[in-house]
């Protein structure tokens, strides 16, 4: 359809064992759906993050990140080879990177 922005993809990895990692993210899927954003979702169970953004780098235009520090630690090399934009769901408990960077 002319004139129409295509639909972005943004990998979704929530660390399930993050302090708040497993609050119900139907709110934040429905957000970025609004703003033409489809979250693809991993497989239940797939919980290295590393792999999971290789895997699916050449396929989303972005990767978010659903933890705290621990989890953006863990998956920073892979996110600096996939040269894919990030978006910080802070769900840790402390949280450093995103209060710095002045997150709510």
């Amino acid at each position: 359809m002319p004139g129409a922005e295509a639909t972005r993809r943004a990998l979704l990895v929530v660390n399930k064992k993050a302090r708040n990692g497993g609050l119900d993210l139907d709110a934040v899927k429905g957000v970025l759906r609004r703003g033409g954003i489809e979250p693809v979702e991993p497989p239940p169970g797939e919980t290295d993050c590393k792999a999971l953004i290789h895997a699916h780098a050449a396929t989303c235009d972005m990767v978010i990140l659903g933890g705290g520090d621990g989890t953006l630690n863990a998956a920073a090399q892979a996110l600096a080879e996939a040269h894919l934009p990030l978006g910080i769901l802070p769900l840790g408990t402390a949280n450093d990177l995103a209060r710095s960077l002045g997150l709510p």
